[in-house]
């Protein structure tokens, strides 16, 4: 049965290491970026932010390994970067197919075990709501700590139901230790869990085991590119725990934003989902809960509480965290997935069966109402992906389309700095390419580069002067436009240290251009009723033939070439 489920779940996986956009300059930067840089054969320079620099040693190099080992071997055999960046989102995309697909197996197998239709439908429609959500789709081939983090979610569910708790101990700590520490507030329920059902000596004993068995490869690899005995674990713990205690976190340098903000990005990538969870949790918990206290109770109701807590409780605590820190971003969110696609089919389950063992009148009603919610989600992700894909997908068009250049050529990027989509795009990669930035009106700090002129282990150990961790600008990481070849900019009012290259005529000419959808222009701003400012959100945030062109705001960007003066 399993196998059915791998394979509705890599086809939607496949389709995110095609035409996933790179949403988040942080994938870009603090993940493609330096993994490019170690795998390469010699240094030819790479962006680095101040995470990576031995002063503050934030990320780990194991890390890089652990996703971009299938781009090392491509790179050995000197195959093109837009080829490596393929595997790497490949092996990625597999990777939640395949814990998809086993949380799909525990979980319909451990409810139904002697009904293979229902076992069946279970597995089905948890495959299906996984693989046409939205938020899968950009989840699947990401390469941030997060989003991987979501497939080892799926395993530690998965491990948990069929109680394998050494691996699910073990999938939580490596998420935690090589992924993201936070990812350990997952794991909470699970040791609760653990503890109150007499296996305390257990929990520690596989914790202690994994954290030596973890660790010990962290610090040996972190510490061989830092040049310096380091354990970044403890170093993001130390930035964003240990700051909030001392008054307000660091992280918050980088931006707050309301509530409001995870609801919205939770209603984009679910769509209808969230409301028939909202609505639907508390009751269908309530009578699951007062089924299993009767003294006639059945042992789907025992096992069907055990997996709605299962699911709920990580979901809950991860959301408390979350929504409760002023910095917000979508990738955060990641991890607790499919603790909610998970729940979605428990849900669905326990009012399609229940209902139907009360009566076969119902049965047309139920099955009626879970076909056109199946449909309304269905349609609406499509919907929100086409609007991801369309709208967004112009920098990494450009940039995988400049021409091959002969000799090295300079690239440079102003406003647009975080938009660009790594070397791993770019024709013949950093062979060919130098990428710098152009001053803006960006007040933040901007990626420097990992030092030149030595091999990559000397570079990733060279102390720089020009980074720090509060988030101000360094002026050393401005370059000579005179300098430049190519442009990566875009046509729209420029700010007051920003300049239209595109005027310069004399200069530069529009090598390629693709339009690009402008987010806070298309959101309906300036419309004074509410009806017309969600009519404005909608229209940005699904595509609708034509409307998704008319009614949204639309910026020609471009790559602009130096004209060669005769």
């Amino acid at each position: 049965m399993t196998h059915l489920y791998l394979k509705i779940c890599a086809l939607a996986a496949l389709c995110s290491t095609v035409w996933n956009n790179i949403s988040d300059c942080d994938e870009t930067f603090n993940y493609l970026e330096p993994l490019g840089f170690i795998i390469s054969k010699e240094n030819n320079t790479g962006f680095q932010t101040w995470e990576y620099s031995p002063e503050y040693g934030l990320r780990s190099y194991l890390y890089l390994w652990f996703i971009g080992w299938p781009a090392y071997i491509l790179a050995y055999f000197g195959m093109p970067g837009w080829l490596k960046f393929l595997i790497i989102r490949l092996y990625l995309s597999l990777l939640s197919a395949y814990s998809a697909a086993l949380l799909a197996g525990s979980s319909s197998s451990y409810l139904y075990p002697e009904n293979v239709f229902k076992q069946r439908t279970f597995g089905i429609l948890f495959c299906i709501f996984h693989s046409a959500a939205a938020g899968s789709f950009i989840v699947a081939s990401s390469t941030v700590p997060s989003a991987v983090a979501a497939s080892l979610t799926s395993l530690m569910l998965s491990t948990w139901i069929n109680h394998q708790y050494f691996f699910s101990v073990g999938t939580i700590a490596f998420s935690a230790i090589m992924l993201w520490p936070f990812s350990a507030c997952l794991g909470v329920p699970l040791a609760i869990f653990m503890i109150f059902s007499g296996m305390i000596v257990k929990l520690i004993a596989y914790s202690a085991f994994w954290a030596v068995a973890l660790l010990g490869p962290m610090l040996t690899v972190d510490s061989y590119y830092y040049g310096k005995l380091i354990c970044p674990v403890w170093n993001i713990i130390s930035y964003n725990a240990l700051s909030a205690l001392e008054g307000a976190s660091l992280s918050q340098l980088y931006g707050t934003e309301p509530a409001s903000y995870y609801f919205n990005n939770y209603t984009l990538n679910y769509n209808i989902l969230m409301i028939f969870v909202a609505i639907f949790t508390l009751p269908v918990f309530l009578y699951i809960w007062f089924k299993n206290s009767r003294k006639d109770t059945q042992k789907i109701h025992q096992k069907m509480l055990k997996l709605l807590s299962m699911a709920i409780s990580p979901y809950l605590i991860w959301n408390a965290v979350f929504f409760a820190q002023s910095h917000k971003e979508e990738r955060f969110l990641f991890p607790c997935f499919p603790c909610l696609e998970l729940l979605t089919v428990l849900i669905i389950s326990s009012l399609f069966f229940n209902l139907n063992s009360k009566s076969t009148i119902l049965i047309p009603l139920s099955v009626l109402l879970i076909v056109s919610l199946l449909i309304l989600f269905v349609g609406l992700s499509f919907l929100r992906i086409l609007a991801l894909t369309n709208g967004y997908s112009a920098p990494m068009f450009l940039v995988q389309h400049l021409p091959e250049p002969k000799t090295l050529k300079t690239l440079c990027i102003g406003r647009d700095w975080h938009h660009f989509p790594s070397h791993f795009l770019l024709p013949r990669e950093n062979n060919a390419w130098r990428v710098h930035f152009l001053r803006s009106n960006f007040s933040g700090q901007l990626p420097g580069k990992f030092a030149e002129h030595v091999d990559i282990i000397k570079a990733t150990r060279f102390p720089s002067c020009h980074f720090n961790d509060m988030n101000l600008p360094e002026e050393g990481t401005f370059f000579n436009l005179s300098r430049c070849d190519y442009i990566l900019d875009r046509v729209s009012k420029p700010g007051e240290n920003e300049v239209q290259y595109s005027d310069d005529t004399r200069t530069w000419r529009i090598l390629l251009s693709r339009p690009i959808l402008e987010r806070a222009e298309s959101n309906g701003g300036l419309r004074k009723t509410l009806i017309q400012k969600a009519l404005a959100k909608f229209h940005r945030a699904f595509f609708l033939p034509y409307l998704f062109k008319a009614k949204n705001v639309w910026k020609e960007m471009h790559i602009l070439e130096r004209i060669e003066s005769n």
